[in-house]
């Protein structure tokens, strides 16, 4: 891909970009720092306080919260400034992370539903969340 002629960066917006991404870097990283233990509390109240009768309340407004914030960090705002906005051609046709593990997770169900996985399959399968689980237990209860 092309910087856009029209767009090309002298080097004073060249630095200034660089300098934006690392206090921007900066910035998204003190938010996750924040958002981490927010996230898991406000999880946590959302399953123990509910308003009418709907858990997650807390949780997701946890979540538009970290929303609004990663828009007004926009950390790689520069790139639309020099190349465009993402379309058409350019645009990279990802799926989130969101969109894979469901993939994996119905995946996984389905097979295991439908008696396609193999009895070895299932025990790896089942091995493998009793490790999770109990690494799980393990950490809420250190020895």
């Amino acid at each position: 891909m092309q910087l856009l002629s029209v767009n090309r960066p002298n080097y004073r917006t060249l630095i200034r970009d660089v300098s934006m991404l690392q206090i921007k870097l900066f910035a998204d990283s003190m938010r996750d720092l924040i958002l981490v233990p927010l996230s898991i509390s406000a999880g946590v109240l959302s399953l123990l306080w509910r308003s009418d009768n709907k858990p997650g309340t807390q949780f997701y407004h946890v979540l538009r919260a970290g929303r609004r914030s990663d828009r007004w960090i926009d950390l790689f705002g520069a790139a639309d400034r020099v190349y465009g906005p993402a379309g058409g051609a350019e645009q990279l046709q990802l799926d989130d992370m969101e969109t894979i593990i469901a993939r994996v997770e119905d995946f996984i169900a389905h097979k295991y539903n439908s008696g396609s996985f193999s009895e070895e399959n299932k025990v790896q399968l089942n091995n493998a969340l009793s490790l999770l689980r109990e690494h799980q237990i393990s950490e809420k209860n250190p020895p």
